[in-house]
């Protein structure tokens, strides 16, 4: 349990409390107790960035004149995760650079970009911060 929960997870605890009374095992209960998986999920998951983004003394707010340098300046940990797995799972931007890879065409196991001398530019210079 998230040591400061939202006003939506203590919406869902009391929405929740009636419908156990009720029926434990109904549907909408399943449904509630799902939807307070997954907000603490997300909670979670910000924490988790938002202890990263501190750690690695990265600006909670856009500072767009800062914004191409900071985007050129990923390009070494764009590199590691290709070459690491283990970058990729650490990574902020991992999932979602696993992503644009397959829309792009090199799919999912980087046995294409594997392959290649260099990281192909279209990838380090349509790189978006996390």
């Amino acid at each position: 349990m998230p040591a400061t929960p939202t006003p939506r997870l203590l919406e869902l605890f009391r929405q929740l409390k009636p419908l156990v009374a009720a029926d434990k095992w109904s549907v909408a209960t399943t449904r509630v107790e799902i939807d307070i998986c997954l907000e603490i999920k997300s909670i979670r998951d910000k924490d988790r960035v938002l202890r990263l983004v501190h750690a690695r003394g990265w600006p909670v707010t856009i500072n767009f004149s800062s914004l191409l340098d900071r985007i050129q300046a990923m390009h070494p940990d764009l590199e590691d995760m290709m070459k690491n797995k283990q970058a990729r799972d650490r990574s902020v931007v991992g999932e979602q650079f696993m992503d644009e890879l397959a829309v792009r065409g090199f799919g999912h196991d980087f046995t294409k970009l594997a392959s290649m001398r260099q990281v192909p530019g279209e990838l380090t210079d349509m790189a978006r911060p996390g």
